[in-house]
């Protein structure tokens, strides 16, 4: 009985976490558009991508980047709770390098599995700061 129970709430947490990830961007301190698909940012500033993401399933987000537009400044995960197993976010902060326009492909995903169980992908557009 007690398997079933646990097996029934892990297949729960999986699903809550692929089923209905959340993604955004998230305006960092450059005030650049916070849109889930399209991020407008500029050469020095820096932006966020927020993900649902459990690691305790073995599953973690993986960042695809071309290096000349982007650098990842830093990957962190904040759990939801302090409950074992809990989920959370993973945040991925970049800095854009040059001006111009890329793609971030975020994959979710066990780094021992080929197939990914979820693919986000972001436009990045990247400008020159315009100082008033």
């Amino acid at each position: 009985m007690n398997r079933m129970l646990l097996l029934a709430l892990a297949l729960a947490m999986i699903s809550g976490v692929a089923g209905g990830a959340v993604a955004w961007a998230k305006a960092g301190d450059n005030g650049e558009s916070p849109l889930a698909d399209h991020i407008m940012s500029y050469v020095g500033g820096t932006f966020e991508i927020v993900l649902d993401s459990n690691p305790t399933t073995g599953y973690s987000w993986q960042a695809e980047y071309d290096a000349a537009y982007l650098e990842l400044v830093d990957q962190t995960f904040q759990a939801s709770s302090d409950l074992i197993g809990a989920g959370g976010t993973e945040t991925f902060i970049f800095r854009p390098l040059q001006d111009g326009e890329t793609e971030t492909t975020m994959t979710y995903k066990r780094p021992w599995e080929q197939d990914a169980l979820q693919t986000e992908l972001y436009v990045v557009v990247v400008q020159t700061k315009v100082i008033d």
